[in-house]
């Protein structure tokens, strides 16, 4: 398992973060998924063997957020 934290612009209210956490939850190999929306992150554990970081800022950027991997 991997983890990683995504920046996400935009998102500002509880109905963006389920969006958020839906267009996530429906990547293969994403376990769990804890969002800030104080701090406009998404923290996510996934199997890097079966999902990767770059499909899941594709997946938020697809639904209209601006997605950049942390530097933290």
């Amino acid at each position: 398992m991997a983890e990683t934290i995504i920046q996400i612009e935009g998102m500002g209210c509880g109905h963006c973060a389920k969006e958020v956490s839906d267009a996530l939850s429906g990547i293969n190999g994403v376990r769990k998924i804890r969002i800030s929306l104080e701090k406009a992150f998404a923290k996510i554990v996934f199997d890097e063997s079966v999902a990767g970081v770059d499909q899941m800022i594709g997946a938020l950027d697809a639904i209209g957020f601006k997605a950049v991997l942390s530097d933290s």
